[in-house]
This record gives C-alpha cells, sequence and structure tokens, in this order.
C-alpha cells in the first residue's frame, strides 16, 4: 500500500468525511465499497515553527509530500479568548488529540470544530466557507513540489500571508479575516484589526462572537486604540485535500505553533 493512503476497515485508521460538508457515514461508505475496504489519501501537517506570546508573526512551510493534483492547499483555524489560561488549556487539549498515537485528522477537526469551537480564517473574497477551495492555494500543481514559506504577519497595519513560491521565487498576499460577522452586514467578515471600509465594529470582540470565548468585549475602533478585555489567539494549519472521486475535502491533521498569542 503506498505510504499517502489509509485503510478504512478493519486494522485501519478512520478517515471521515470532513465534517462539515455533506458526507456518508462511516457504516454506509462500507456498505457502498465492493471489497469492504476504501483507501483514502493521507495528506501531511505543514511544518510549523515555534511562535511566542509576544509574536506579530509566524512562520510555517509546505510539505512537499502534499506534491499529488488532488491536494488543494492549507486552511489556517483559529480561535479567541478573553483570558489566557482559556486559550492556554484549549491549545493543550488540541495538541494532545493531535500527538496520540491513534489520532485521525478528520476525527481531530470534528472535535476542534464541535467541542472547542474553532473556525476556519478567511480571505478578502471568500464568503461562503471553505467549500473545495482553502484558504492558501497553489497558482498551480507545479508549485507543490518545490519550498513554499508562508509568513503569517499581526500587524497594526493588517493581518495577512506571505507566501513565498520557491518555484518561479514568487509571492502572494492573502489578508485574514474573522470567521465572526460584522453588524455593518450580514456577509461581511470581521477583521482582526480596525480598517476604514468597515469601522463601526470591524475589530470588536464580542461576547456573541462565534469565534471567541469571553465574558468581556473588547472594542478597537478604526482610528483609535483597543479598550476592554485583552485578547488571546490561538492557531492551527492544516493542509487539505479533495480526491477525484469524493466531494468532500479531507483534512491532514493540524500543526501547532507551541504557544497561545497576545493580540492585544
Amino acid at each position: 500500500m503506498d505510504k499517502n493512503e489509509l485503510l478504512i476497515g478493519e486494522g485501519g485508521r478512520r478517515a471521515r468525511r470532513r465534517p462539515f460538508l455533506i458526507g456518508l457515514p462511516l457504516f454506509a461508505v462500507a456498505l457502498l465499497t465492493s471489497c469492504g475496504i476504501e483507501t483514502i489519501p493521507y495528506y501531511y501537517a505543514p511544518i510549523a515553527t515555534s511562535a511566542t506570546e509576544t509574536a506579530t508573526s509566524f512562520t510555517f512551510y509546505h510539505e512537499t509530500s502534499n506534491n499529488g493534483s488532488d491536494f488543494k492547499g492549507y486552511e489556517l483555524y483559529y480561535r479567541c479568548y478573553d483570558t489566557f489560561d482559556a486559550a492556554n488549556s484549549d491549545l493543550e487539549a488540541i495538541e494532545n488529540l493531535t500527538s496520540a498515537s491513534s489520532a485521525a485528522p478528520d476525527s481531530v477537526l470534528y472535535s476542534m470544530e464541535n467541542t472547542y469551537k474553532f473556525s476556519r480564517m478567511y480571505n478578502s473574497v471568500d464568503g461562503t466557507g471553505a467549500g473545495t477551495t482553502p484558504l492558501l492555494t497553489f497558482p498551480s500543481d507545479a508549485y507543490k513540489g518545490s519550498s513554499v514559506t508562508y509568513i503569517v504577519s499581526l500587524l497594526p497595519t493588517g493581518w495577512y500571508v506571505t507566501s513565498s513560491y520557491g518555484y518561479n521565487n514568487t509571492t502572494s498576499t492573502t489578508y485574514l479575516y474573522r470567521s465572526a460577522y460584522s453588524a455593518v452586514s450580514s456577509t461581511v467578515h470581521k477583521t482582526f484589526i480596525p480598517t476604514s471600509s468597515i469601522p463601526s465594529d470591524s475589530a470588536t470582540f464580542s461576547t456573541s462572537d462565534s469565534d471567541y470565548t469571553g465574558t468581556n468585549s473588547s472594542t478597537y475602533s478604526y482610528g483609535g486604540a483597543a479598550t476592554g478585555a485583552t485578547v488571546y489567539l490561538v492557531v492551527f494549519a492544516m493542509g487539505l485535500g479533495l480526491p477525484s472521486d469524493t466531494i468532500n475535502m479531507i483534512p491532514s491533521l493540524p500543526a501547532t505553533f507551541g504557544s497561545v498569542i497576545q493580540i492585544r
């Protein structure tokens, strides 16, 4: 068996379909698989460096074993908190899930989304969810066999990812938005820092926000300063693939940056 495949069936590791997309339960898959065993590609987590609590940037790298046409790119999953202890508790819990010898990528992602309420980050044109397109994609399959460096910048002027490709020595920039929606519009995602285009609540962390755990809000208006709660970030990176015979994205295990990051 190819080292990049997982077995579904006796003696194999389970890899369910991506939880938030339409998929068949495992017992239905088993009934529909004529030989009783289904193979699903295994995708590798990106290579992450360590961050610090006061980091204004952190870096991860493309795992070049993810070089097939079915590998689509990388996501950033995150949650924000108003206390360090709550943030660190979730960070350690997910790291423990990931490091377990029985860890299955889909099960870890399911726990991240449903137990710990982690969300994916969005880009400026990504208004409806991941679908079959991750946050960070490749210009073409030719780039997947070469080094790619992703630098995530958390700056007062903007949050963005700079992707530097070894193939053709090209770069691209992806600006980051939250999963929570702005009060300005139910289709506009909040930002992590204030912007002139979404000024009224662009970077407010409210106790009702879907991506925030806290009893105190944090307000940060355009042209002003942050007031209220201190805000902490926990973030993971993971790869996503889409085999030709399925409609559901399949995740890698998440890569940890090893630290809670204070963002205001």
